[in-house]
C-alpha cells in the first residue's frame, strides 16, 4: 500500500506537470543517464540585471552597468520548488485525515 507521503508527492508532481508543462526526454538508471528538458532555458545561460552606479553621466543621470544575476533557470527552479512544496503540503493535508 502506498504511503500518504507518496500519494501527496505523486499528486504534487501531476500538478507541477500541468502547471509548468515540463517535457523531459531521456532516461536515468542507478543515478546516471541523460535528460533533456524542452521548456527551460539552458542552465548555462547567464541572466543579467542593470544596477545603478554612484557616478553620473554627462546628463546628470546615474550610470548603470549590467551585472550577472545568476543563471536564467535559477529563478524558474526556485519558483517551481516553492510551488511543489505548497502543492505537496496541500495534498498531504487533504489526505492526512483519511
Amino acid at each position: 500500500m502506498m504511503t500518504k507521503e507518496q500519494i501527496a508527492h505523486d499528486l504534487a508532481m501531476v500538478y507541477m506537470h500541468n502547471r509548468y508543462g515540463i517535457t523531459i526526454e531521456g532516461s536515468v538508471s542507478s543515478g546516471w543517464g541523460e535528460i533533456e528538458t524542452k521548456h527551460f532555458p539552458s542552465s548555462s545561460k547567464i541572466e543579467y540585471e542593470e544596477v545603478e552606479l554612484e557616478s553620473r553621466d554627462i546628463w546628470g543621470l546615474n550610470k548603470t552597468e549590467k551585472v550577472e544575476k545568476g543563471r536564467k533557470v535559477d529563478s524558474i527552479l526556485q519558483k517551481m520548488y516553492a510551488d511543489y512544496q505548497y502543492a505537496y503540503q496541500y495534498f498531504y493535508d487533504l489526505i492526512r485525515n483519511f
